[in-house]
């Protein structure tokens, strides 16, 4: 969970926590606040994977990518790694939720960005541009 949280992004994260828990039969076990990943995802007692959710308030198509910050990316990936278990870059668009394997996005696409609108200096980091028409979309279960 991200530092500056709003209602809307806890919201979103239990939406997709549903969705995700019945689409790919598995257990989401949230991480506290300010932790560096939102979820870790179990099925029984075998741990499979480690997740991140980006909200995105836009369809998925209306720019060629969408940011991952390079610090989660390094988290994910490394405890996928680590583990021998799954690491998804999670992003619920307006048009639904969609994912990458951690291990699929190219760090070698990081830039300095962020945001300036809300007066904090700091708000800028390495950030990489994941290549939206490689996102995989979840399908919930109906």
């Amino acid at each position: 969970m991200a530092g500056l949280q709003t209602a809307q992004d806890q919201e979103l994260e239990e939406t997709v926590a549903g969705i995700l828990a019945d689409a790919w039969k598995c257990t989401l076990h949230a991480w506290p606040q300010f932790a560096k990943l939102d979820w870790y995802l179990s099925r029984g007692d075998r741990l499979i994977a480690f997740a991140e959710l980006k909200g995105k308030r836009q369809p998925h198509d209306k720019y060629p990518h969408a940011y991952l910050d390079f610090d989660k990316w390094h988290a994910l990936y490394e405890m996928s790694v680590i583990c021998d278990c799954g690491g998804l870059a999670l992003f619920g668009f307006d048009d639904g939720i969609y994912w990458s394997d951690v291990r699929q996005v190219d760090p070698t696409r990081t830039v300095v960005s962020g945001r300036r609108d809300r007066g904090i200096a700091s708000d800028v980091h390495p950030t990489i541009l994941v290549d939206v028409s490689a996102l995989q979309k979840i399908q919930a279960v109906k």
